[in-house]
């Protein structure tokens, strides 16, 4: 009985394990299986999982259709179009997930509105690789994959792919490949947990984020306790990231990041006012602590960041930051509380003794201050205390703020000047709708301290406030008791103005200043009644640099947006910057401007802009969106055009007709429209039917349509067209000009998948680059070419391209290059090129300081590889080199000059070139997208050979260019020069510095081309030789030496430091005098500025008289000495005249030549000397004074005529002009003066009084 019970027992276990057995392979191996598993899945997901077919098993393959997920909570909905899984299922009895094959199409994830739902922190767990459950992917594919948000598309993946696996510590990615509209991203790699994490990957990626396409490359790498990171960026910036990590518990790290130079406003900031960025910053630190340092450039300006450091201290991170800023400091210092709700900081700045430069606010102004801020974005407080303005005019500026999410309030702003003040406050609302309410009051307020073209100072009393509400903007503003002056006129002006919610405008407002006045009337009421007047005598008034007068009229009627808006303005003698114009004129009636009907007509007469003279212009519109047209007469130089267009605009789109189009250019062609041409622009297409341009022979046609999807169908066709065209529109000053014709055909194609087809051809037998002799109707042909073709081929994802043609008869050039994956973001490269120049004169269109160039150009490229990474090979060789420059004489022989491409987006340049009797060579690296340097050696290289000058040097210099600005380090060897002063071009006076009455009217432009330059910093040594450097002129004779350690910093003068002697004589007061002791002395001062220590004699017999010069260059001190000593008038007579002054009778000659010496000593000595002399000769009053009808001292002389009548003549020394000074005494307490000076004559009464 036992053993039959336990028969049954085991037996009907037994049975059951074969059900569950046979059960599961029911499940796995079977479709019904399968298919009830599925029912039995989407049973328990409560509806939220639908599966509309299903083919296979799940042992697979196994393939599902119409797969959806939705989740009512969160707002998850997940579609998959289709699903195909192959598994080998039964290594899970291993713990394996193995994934042969799986495949995913047609996905479409649309998320829910974002939430943070709090959760409990879980206790952190030592992370390790260690799998859950080995995972295996032979391959995995995904396409046509979208993950949007409220309807807005947030990414879109076109295809990828996945090869790897993660089994017990060690994940590999073989392949993962990611292909999207906005770029691709590719990556592979392994990493195994042992002691240490160990592994490397690679990848790159190219990805659009807004209206900019970040690309680049990254590389990792981990060995032993050592780790590093490499991430290289090309666009929309070159930048380069390295960090390197050590594998122990404090994480110490250390990265260095650096960025060439490039324009923000290209790719990254289009809005900018930035011109140029770079950055090269590096630190180091733990998990707990770091540092870093380093520069950032902007605009040419550096920012030294001195030190920039963290540490973090139980829940707050403490931040620090030291900088040099435009020669001043900056420190500031914060403390981020990491555990409060929301996270709140503290934080102080202060800075002093900073400089903005002029490239960022248009004037240097200096700053300095402090700044606190306390609080989260809850609620928070700011407080600042800081001065701001000119050098010599700080204003001070204390600022309050609070604030909160829904509100900022703006407690003080008060601006203090020397002699104005300007105070603001007001609040401004975030929530629950955007609103203000603000006051300002100003007291002689200059904003010339802010903006240098408006100075003045200004009172008023401004307040406004306003919100954004649904039905639209509503607004007041009340100005009270404007007045003051403003760029020196009088203003004044008052205002009461409100804008309805509806948009209905009323009020009243006027401004003046000068003679202008600008005047607004709005009647209150249910509709817009308003009446602009502009009274504008001067523009000058109201725009800096702006000329002519405006006067007009403009008047708003009705209710929004049913309102009538007409008017007229005339400008006379109109000039803003190079436009000029005598007479403009505006005409318009408009109505409802959201639907515009109406007319507007602009004339203009007698003008000019960006080298386009116009005698007349006459551009009108008038009409309706239903129907409208566009009529255009223009007459000058060298362009004129004629233009008819009708056009309707309705819901499904524009279409119009272009009746007329003719473009006259000047000495070139006029080109005709031969028949109207039709232009459509809808949601749909935009088309351009077929327009030929004709003139004779002169043939250019084109024509095109793109649709909605992106589809493009274009054509050209050229013929008999003259380069010609071109020399219309050089500038006035441009000797160059272009010959020759050109034909050619192309059309291009492209479908809706973004495939390119079609073929294009340039082709020209003859064209010529020529310039025009000066001062004659010849012509030097600079480059010539013959039998040009270019041609290029496209051909849905490659296209090919190729030029061929004769240079300068036997010249050559000949390329090629074919390109595919054009739809990729990233193409391939292939191709050459090779050119064979026997000229290279074509140089002097970009050098027109040289002439006579010469040499010979051969080239031989090749091209390979990515147009992200492209890899250029070849050689550059220019041999035969020659060229002068007449501006300093030099004729330039022998040279040449080769370059050599890199791997790494370099050239390696190597040349040479000879000048007299010695030889220039250079040699350096030249980067693309990174610093470039170059090493210049040179021996007896003549740098200098004109009328008054000829200079050797022998230069060994390292120049490099690195974040926007140069850097010049060496020496300088002058071993021979032959300078004379007074045969140099000017005469030796061209730095002579011009007056303070004379204005140079192309200063700006100079200051505009200076600061356009790229800012030089330089530490160079000059060595002058010992015997071979001579320097003439004005009475000297020398030889000079010395070292001078010369530095140029941007926007300060240059400075040396050093000595340089002087030895030889100097003719001086009509004799020549000796050199004794001859130093110029520079201790870091500016080079037309060093300190003199300069010793000049004559020797009489047994009598040594000198000249002895001291103090600085621009301010010397003179006085006259002698062996044995004597009195400064007997020596000085010494050193003129050779003899003792009471041995000197009346001779004028003698006489003429002492006054002249005693004048050039200078105000207070040479006064005494002129004096003692006066004596000699029995003037009655002689010597030197401060005279205030010259400006500056003057040598007089004066005699009486009689008792009571005295004459004298003055002379002045340092400020041109003379004076003429008659006084009669008419008692012993009253007199009479007249005084006739060059620029003006005065009289006046003169009356003592002695105590």
């Amino acid at each position: 009985m036992k053993r039959r019970w336990l028969h049954w027992t085991f037996g009907t276990v037994g049975g059951i394990l074969l059900l569950l057995v046979l059960g599961v392979l029911w499940l796995l191996n079977t479709q019904t299986g399968t298919r009830a598993a599925l029912n039995v899945a989407q049973n328990v997901m409560g509806g939220k999982l639908e599966i509309a077919t299903s083919e296979g098993t799940i042992a697979g393959p196994l393939t599902l259709s119409g797969v959806r997920y939705v989740d009512p909570a969160s707002g998850l909905d997940v579609a998959l179009k289709r699903v195909h899984l192959d598994p080998a299922l039964l290594e899970l009895f291993g713990m394996r997930v193995h994934v042969v094959n799986a495949e995913v199409q047609g996905v479409s994830v649309m998320l829910g509105e974002s939430a943070e739902p709090k959760t409990e922190q879980e206790p952190s767990e030592p992370f390790t690789l260690q799998a859950p459950i080995d995972l295996v992917v032979e391959r995995f594919m995904l396409s046509d994959a979208v993950v949007s948000r409220a309807e807005a598309e947030l990414v879109r993946v076109e295809s990828a792919e996945f090869v790897g696996s993660w089994v017990d510590k060690n994940i590999a990615v073989e392949r993962l490949e990611v292909t999207s509209p906005d770029g691709e991203i590719e990556f592979r790699g392994t990493l195994r947990e042992a002691q240490t994490y160990v592994g490397d990957g690679s990848g790159r990626f190219r990805w659009r984020v807004g209206e900019s396409t970040y690309a680049g490359t990254l590389q990792a790498n981990a060995q032993g306790h050592d780790a590093g990171l490499n991430i290289v960026l090309t666009a929309p910036l070159g930048a380069t990231l390295n960090v390197a990590l050590e594998q122990s518990d404090a994480l110490p790290w250390k990265f260095v990041l650096g960025v060439p130079s490039f324009d923000p406003r290209d790719e990254l900031m289009p809005d900018s006012s930035l011109e140029s960025l770079a950055a090269d910053v590096r630190g180091e630190g733990t998990l707990e602590r770091g540092v870093a340092s380093g520069e950032i450039v902007i605009n040419g300006e550096p920012l030294r960041i001195e030190r920039i450091a963290f540490e973090r201290a139980e829940e707050a991170l403490d931040v620090m930051l030291q900088m040099l800023v435009g020669g001043g400091t900056l420190q500031a210092e914060s403390t981020v509380r990491l555990a409060a709700e929301p996270v709140a900081a503290k934080a102080d700045a202060r800075w002093s003794d900073i400089a903005i430069p002029a490239q960022w606010v248009g004037q240097v102004l200096h700053t300095e201050g402090a700044l606190a801020f306390e609080g989260s974005a809850d609620s928070y407080r700011a407080t600042g205390d800081l001065r701001v303005g000119p050098p010599d005019r700080l204003a001070e500026i204390e600022l309050a703020l609070k604030g909160s999410s829904s509100s900022v309030q703006l407690e003080q702003f008060d601006l203090v000047q020397r002699d104005g003040r300007l105070a603001a406050s007001g609040t401004v609302e975030l929530e629950p709708q955007i609103g203000w309410s603000l006051t300002a009051t100003a007291t002689r307020f200059d904003p010339g301290h802010f903006a240098t073209a408006w100075p003045g100072n200004l009172n008023f009393e401004l307040t406004t406030s306003g919100a954004i509400e649904e039905g639209g903007p509503r607004a007041e503003l009340l100005l009270r008791n404007l007045g003051g002056k403003l760029r020196g006129r009088a203003v004044s002006g008052r205002a009461d103005v409100k804008l309805a919610a509806d948009k209905n405008l009323f009020g009243e407002a006027e401004l003046r200043s000068g003679a202008s006045r600008l005047r607004l009337d709005a009647k209150l009421g249910d509709v817009t009644d308003a009446i602009a007047r502009i009274e504008i005598p001067s523009l000058d008034d109201w725009v800096p640099n702006a000329g002519g007068a405006l006067h007009g009229t403009f008047s708003a009627l009705g209710q929004w947006p049913d309102i009538t808006i007409d008017g007229q303005a005339r400008a006379t003698d109109l000039s803003f910057g190079e436009m000029r114009a005598e007479v403009l004129q505006l005409n318009l009636d408009v109505s409802n401007p959201t639907e515009p009907d109406g007319y507007v007509e602009l004339r203009m007469r007698d003008a000019s802009a960006s080298g386009l003279k116009i005698e007349r212009l006459r551009t009108s519109a008038s009409g309706n969106t239903e129907a409208h047209s566009l009529e255009l007469v223009l007459e000058g130089a060298p362009l004129g055009a004629e233009l008819s267009l009708d056009g309707s605009l309705s819901d499904t789109g524009w279409i119009g007709t272009v009746e007329q189009l003719v473009l006259d250019i000047q000495d070139a062609a006029r080109l005709a429209l031969q028949a109207p041409v039709q232009i459509e622009h809808s949601k749909e297409r935009t088309r351009v039917s077929e327009a030929c341009f004709a003139d004779g022979d002169i043939r250019l046609c084109l024509d095109g349509a793109m649709q909605a999807d992106g589809s493009l169908d274009a054509r050209y066709s050229l013929a008999n067209v003259p380069l010609a065209l071109a020399n219309a529109f050089a500038s006035a000053d441009s000797t160059l000009a272009f010959d020759g014709m050109l034909r050619g055909e192309g059309n291009v194609q492209r479908n809706a998948a973004g495939e390119l087809r079609g073929a294009a051809r340039i082709e020209s037998d003859r064209a010529e680059i020529a310039r025009t002799i000066s001062d004659s109707d010849e012509t030097q042909v600079l480059l010539s070419i013959t039998d040009l073709s270019i041609a290029a081929d496209l051909d849905v994802d490659r296209a090919q391209g190729t030029i061929d043609a004769r240079l300068n008869d036997t010249g050559s050039l000949q390329g090629q290059v074919s390109l595919a994956g054009l739809s990729a973001p990233s193409m391939q490269l292939d191709g050459s090129l090779s050119a064979a120049l026997p000229s290279i004169a074509v140089v002097e269109l970009f050098a027109p300081q040289l002439a006579n160039v010469a040499g010979a150009v051969d080239l031989r490229a090749d091209i390979a590889g990515t147009s992200d990474d492209p890899q250029v090979t070849g050689e550059l060789n220019v041999t035969d080199l020659a060229a002068d420059i007449p501006e300093f004489g030099l004729q330039l022989r022998n040279g040449r000059f080769a370059a050599t491409p890199r791997a790494d987006r370099a050239f390696e340049i190597d040349g040479s070139i000879e000048s007299g009797k010695g030889q220039l060579t250079f040699e350096g690296l030249a980067r693309l997208d990174g610093p470039s340097a170059l090493s210049v050696d040179g021996k007896r290289f003549l740098a200098l050979d004109m009328p008054g000058a000829r200079v050797v040097i022998e230069p060994a210099l390292e120049i490099e260019h690195v974040s926007e600005r140069v850097t010049i380090k060496g020496e300088v060897t002058i071993p021979e020069a032959t300078i004379n002063v007074q045969e140099l071009p000017g005469g030796g006076v061209s730095g002579a510095k011009a007056s303070s009455d004379v204005v140079i009217i192309d200063a700006e432009t100079q200051e505009q081309a200076e600061a356009q330059q790229l800012p030089i910093y330089a530490d160079v040594r000059v060595i002058l030789g010992d015997d071979d450097v001579e320097l003439s002129g004005f009475g000297l004779v020398s030889n000079i030496e010395g070292q001078l350690a010369v530095r140029e910093r941007p926007g300060v003068p240059t400075t040396g430091s050093g000595e340089i002697r002087v030895g030889g004589t100097y003719k001086a007061y009509g004799q020549d005098l000796t050199i004794e002791q001859g130093s110029l002395l520079f201790a870091n001062t500016p080079l037309d500025n060093p300190n003199l220590r300069i010793v000049a004699t004559r020797q009489v017999g047994e009598v040594t008289a000198g000249l002895r010069i001291t103090g600085e260059a621009q301010n010397p001190v003179l006085t006259v000495f002698s062996n044995p000593e004597m009195g400064q008038a007997d020596a000085l007579s010494y050193l003129v005249a050779g003899k003792p002054l009471d041995q000197i009778g009346q001779n004028e000659g003698e006489g003429d030549a002492l006054q002249t010496a005693a004048r050039s000593l200078g105000t207070a000595a040479g006064g005494l000397l002129a004096k003692n002399l006066g004596r000699r000769f029995g003037v009655d009053e002689i010597g030197i004074k401060d005279n205030e009808m010259i400006g500056g001292s003057a040598f007089t002389i004066g005699q009486y005529l009689s008792p009571r009548l005295f004459l004298s003549y003055g002379v002045g020394l340092f400020e041109p002009g003379e004076v003429v000074t008659l006084r009669y005494r008419l008692t012993e307490a009253l007199g009479v003066q007249i005084e006739s000076g060059t620029e003006e004559s005065r009289a006046g009464l003169q009356f003592r009084i002695e105590r």
